[in-house]
């Protein structure tokens, strides 16, 4: 029989740094939407960037999230890290550069998706926007 426990607070954290990819959640309207996504964590706030699109419509909107975040080793060994929070948009020099210097740190290869498209014969192209999720709540599982 498999046997889930929670996790404390230093275990969650802990993973949360250790990861950095993880499934963000958000809601409009009463409609989910769940798409994966990159990320890096600092000990009190997770941090993201994508491109400009229906998630930044969307946290414009509702900026309640949710961050899950796991590691599995197979089906009968894994953590499981949920974040509830409310995503932030960064807006200064400081506060985006800060983001950019932890993500790039994390994934240094990263750059968000570039979204392409035409409207009255003119070509757009999506700008990166920088997010940091501050929790309200983080809590886990695994099983032992």
């Amino acid at each position: 029989m498999l046997k889930i426990t929670d996790i404390n607070q230093l275990e969650a954290r802990d993973l949360l740094k250790r990861n950095g990819f993880g499934h963000l959640g958000c809601a409009r309207d009463d409609q989910p939407y769940v798409v994966p996504m990159h990320y890096c964590f600092d000990g009190e706030s997770a941090y993201f960037f994508t491109t400009a699109g229906m998630k930044t419509e969307w946290l414009d909107i509702n900026p309640q999230v949710c961050l899950q975040v796991d590691q599995i080793e197979s089906e009968r060994r894994w953590q499981s890290v949920v974040m509830i929070g409310r995503a932030e948009r960064l807006t200064t020099a400081e506060s985006i550069g800060r983001a950019a210097a932890l993500l790039f740190e994390k994934h240094a290869s990263l750059t968000p998706a570039l979204n392409r498209k035409i409207v009255d014969n003119n070509e757009q192209t999506g700008q990166a926007v920088v997010y940091r999720i501050i929790p309200a709540s983080i809590t886990g599982r695994k099983t032992t």
